[in-house]
Parts: structure tokens; C-alpha cells; sequence
């Protein structure tokens, strides 16, 4: 997974966070991490709207770090429950920086949206969906006031249909913004769609 801020480019693999400067290819590590017991991965790097930090998931730990570029300073955020951040989350920074969204379980076993504050303070679950249906991949409007989702159904072992749902950082005026993106993508390829 990439990530581009700046003129760099991010790579998260195996312990390490990697910035690659696209035009010259030159590369240097942000971040290196010391596998203390097992396999450690480090994933989804994201860089906060100002670029001075970046959000990033290490596994199998589940857990959302935060690391401050010029410092070189790491603060874990979250731990998650297990499958919600190792196959579900991609962090989102608000735009003004101050709080991340992400997707974790809840006791109804289903994958959840939640915010968090930068700090690790402040964590809000605002969706409440019931099991099989799982909240995925949060991106915010470029005012903050919604973070548009991807809403899947799964039934079993399968994927079923799924949404693009909207909420506010305060969980209400929960909205599908786009429904059954399956069927809406096969009409465009049988009619073509602009």
C-alpha cells in the first residue's frame, strides 16, 4: 500500500515504512521496526493533511500508530479487534488533522466506523451495523463534515452486495449515498456510463 504527500511516496512493507522520491527513484526508510516476537507488517500508511504525521496499522498486532515525520516519535492509537483492522481499515485523516476514521469490531461482530482523536483520546463508534454487514475504507469530505464508507454484506464466506453510506463524525444523519455498487457497475458496462 502507497501513500503520496509531499512529492514522496509511501511503501509500507514488512517492518518498514519507505519514502521513494518518484522522479529520481531515490529512496530512504521513515521507519523501521524491530520484530520482537513473530512476523510484524507494517501496512496502510496514510499521511495526516499537513504531512507532518502518518497513521499506519502493524500487524498481526492490529494496533493504528501514528508517527510524527519530524520527530521520529510513535504513539500507538488503537488496538483493534480481530478481523476489523487487519482486513477492513484504512485510517482517514480528518481534513484539519485533529482526528482519524477507521474500522474496528464491535460485540455484534459485524466491522464498525469509528473516530478517534489524533492524541488517542476520544474514541466514538458511529455506525451500528448488526453481524455480516461491515463498515470499510472511510474517506472524508473535504469539509469534515461526512465520511463517506463502503457498506459490504457478507453471507458467510461470500461478499454480498454492496453500498456507499455516508455519516457525520457524530455518527448521525447516516445515509446511502450510492446503492448496490455491483449492479450499478454491471448497467455501466452493459450501457456505458460517463
Amino acid at each position: 500500500m502507497t501513500n503520496y504527500h509531499n512529492g514522496q511516496i509511501v511503501v509500507a512493507g514488512g517492518t518498514n515504512l519507505i519514502a521513494i522520491d518518484p522522479d529520481t527513484g531515490t529512496q530512504h526508510p521513515i521507519l523501521s521496526v524491530q520484530a520482537d516476537v513473530g512476523v510484524l507488517d507494517l501496512s496502510d500508511p496514510v499521511y495526516s493533511p499537513d504531512g507532518t504525521r502518518l497513521a499506519y496499522l502493524r500487524r498481526p498486532e492490529k494496533t493504528i500508530w501514528v508517527l510524527d515525520i519530524a520527530t521520529g516519535q510513535t504513539e500507538q492509537l488503537t488496538t483493534c479487534g480481530a478481523p476489523a483492522c487487519d482486513k477492513y481499515s484504512r485510517s482517514s485523516w480528518s481534513p484539519d488533522g485533529l482526528r482519524l476514521a477507521f474500522s474496528d469490531h464491535d460485540q455484534s461482530g459485524g466491522a464498525q466506523l469509528f473516530v478517534i482523536n489524533a492524541d488517542g483520546t476520544q474514541r466514538r463508534q458511529l455506525t451500528h451495523f448488526p453481524r455480516g454487514q461491515m463498515a470499510t475504507e472511510p474517506s472524508w469530505s473535504p469539509d469534515g463534515t461526512l465520511i463517506a464508507f463502503n457498506l459490504v454484506r457478507t453471507g458467510g464466506f461470500t461478499s454480498g452486495p454492496s453500498d456507499i453510506d455516508a455519516v457525520r463524525p457524530d455518527g448521525t444523519h447516516l445515509s446511502v449515498l450510492l446503492a448496490n455498487l455491483e449492479e450499478q457497475s454491471e448497467r455501466c458496462a452493459l450501457r456505458g456510463c460517463r
